[in-house]
């Protein structure tokens, strides 16, 4: 492993993939946090519980200290539930 860190080559191409897999992630977690906040467009208006869902995430995330998988069960279950009920 240290030999191909010695590399310059390798380094500089490994870390342009790296970059590019960065920002392939940040553009699809933006795409779909706008069409899940905003569904119908801008004009459309916020999606509330969308919205509001995703500050508790946050949140519990942030200062809560809460896991993410468990943040992610969580989510899972109000949105089965919210489905279930609708």
């Amino acid at each position: 492993m240290e030999r191909l860190r010695g590399n310059v080559r390798l380094s500089a191409a490994l870390a342009a993939v790296t970059g590019a897999v960065v920002g392939v992630i940040l553009n699809l977690a933006l795409w779909f946090g706008w069409h899940a906040v905003w569904p119908a467009g801008w004009s459309g208006g916020v999606d509330g519980w969308v919205a509001g869902g995703s500050a508790v995430a946050f949140a519990a995330i942030r200062w809560g200290k809460v896991g993410l998988g468990w943040v992610a069960l969580a989510g899972g279950l109000a949105g089965w539930g919210w489905a279930a009920l609708g």
